[in-house]
């Protein structure tokens, strides 16, 4: 899923302003969500918003970082005569 969302954001928000807009974004909501979890009497419930807040502080420093999770596969050349082989009648 993060390749796809990936993939998305590389080519329709690619432009300098609009990494800079959704890192800071999700740096924002990263912090916000750990004072919010200082609030939290239960233990569970404070990690639980931890782990929420360092999701979105590292994907806001991979958004301004302009990291690219997606893998490039190698690209496959198409030898017509061995492939053409399987599909021929003996």
């Amino acid at each position: 899923m993060i390749e796809k969302l990936s993939s998305w954001l590389r080519n329709e928000f690619g432009c300098l302003n609009c990494r800079l807009a959704n890192g800071m974004g999700l740096l924002g909501i990263g912090v916000f969500l750990l004072a919010q979890s200082k609030k939290c009497p239960k233990r569970l419930d404070n990690y639980g918003i931890k782990s929420l807040a360092t999701f979105f502080a590292l994907m806001g420093v991979a958004r301004l970082a302009d990291v690219n999770f997606r893998q490039e596969e190698p690209k496959q050349t198409l030898n017509t005569q061995k492939d053409l082989e399987f599909f021929s009648r003996r």
